[in-house]
């Protein structure tokens, strides 16, 4: 393999780490080296919708988040966060400062962009942006 095919290879089982299986369960914890647990949420299928005007396919319900707050402060973030915007962490991956939202599901990108774009004017959120989903099909 070269450098190249080896990148993809891990983006893309990073990708599909991240965006988890068709699964009804909410998340599959793993501990990480660092004794940290992450826990991925698993996609619900009906919940991925491709978006006619920008074409984009995506997760109609996840937003993922990156913070820039302290460890101590996380829980509390996360409950303003949900309180706030009326959504639930439903996955983290602590490390690296990543969490899923539960939000009700948007019928367009746009919307769900517009949204996550006042959850970025938290100032301890780095970003904001919807999960997008891949269609990978198997021969």
């Amino acid at each position: 393999m070269n450098r190249k095919s080896i990148i993809g290879f891990i983006a893309v089982t990073f990708l599909l780490c991240a965006c988890g299986g068709y699964s009804d369960k909410a998340t599959a914890p793993a501990i990480t080296e660092d004794g940290s647990s992450n826990s991925v949420y698993h996609l619900k299928q009906n919940m991925v919708k491709h978006d006619d005007e920008t074409g984009i396919d995506y997760v109609s319900n996840i937003i993922v988040i990156y913070i820039t707050s302290d460890e101590e402060d996380t829980e509390a973030h996360h409950a303003e966060i949900e309180e706030m915007f009326d959504c639930k962490v439903v996955g983290s991956i602590p490390s690296i400062r990543q969490y899923q939202l539960e939000v009700e599901p948007f019928d367009d990108y746009r919307t769900m962009e517009e949204f996550c774009k006042s959850i970025e004017e938290l100032e301890y959120v780095k970003t904001a942006y919807p999960d997008l989903a891949i269609k990978i099909e198997t021969n």
